[in-house]
């Protein structure tokens, strides 16, 4: 139910937007390297997707609706990580052709294994750049840090890095 209301915002988001330039929408193929209590697990199966929607008429400052997934495992410990969130995202957009960004979500990370699943509150500051190829499409390369409750190992919460590359169209 709560994806739900999730895509319903962001729905509701992209259709009050469409009327301004520069809304962002962004898929990327995702690696994903979690610690926790010196325990590390590389994850190198994910996505993520995310939508950039412009405020107050400004063409830099955007809200950012965030969803990704990881997957890992082998046998009995399968692990996937996914998160729901929002946020902002700052683009400088004073070059035509290369354009980085710095931008924080804030959210849900739903952690699921062979034998529990527990969903708590994540932070995800990052940064990237965005390079022009043609028309509205970009090329995006980006690095975030994540920090969530999810208690990996003895309560603790699991901290990691995120690097992303993929595809974004501009309207």
């Amino acid at each position: 139910m709560k994806f739900l209301a999730i895509a319903f915002a962001t729905l509701m988001l992209v259709l009050t937007a469409s009327a301004q330039d520069t809304l962002e929408l962004n898929a990327d193929y995702m690696y994903t390297h979690l610690s926790s209590q010196g325990i590390s697990r590389n994850v190198n199966t994910g996505w993520d997707f995310n939508a950039n929607i412009p405020l107050f008429s400004s063409k830099n400052l955007g809200a950012l609706v965030d969803f990704s997934g990881a997957y890992a495992g082998a046998d009995l410990d399968n692990v996937h990580l996914f998160t729901y969130g929002g946020g902002l995202q700052y683009t400088f957009r004073n070059w035509s052709a290369f354009q980085p960004f710095v931008n924080t979500t804030v959210g849900v990370a739903s952690y699921h294994t062979n034998f529990w699943s527990v969903n708590k509150t994540y932070i995800s500051p990052g940064g990237g750049v965005d390079i022009h190829v043609t028309g509205g499409f970009w090329v995006r390369g980006a690095v975030d840090y994540i920090h969530t409750g999810v208690p990996y190992d003895r309560g603790v919460g699991v901290n990691g890095v995120r690097v992303l590359g993929g595809l974004t169209y501009r309207f």
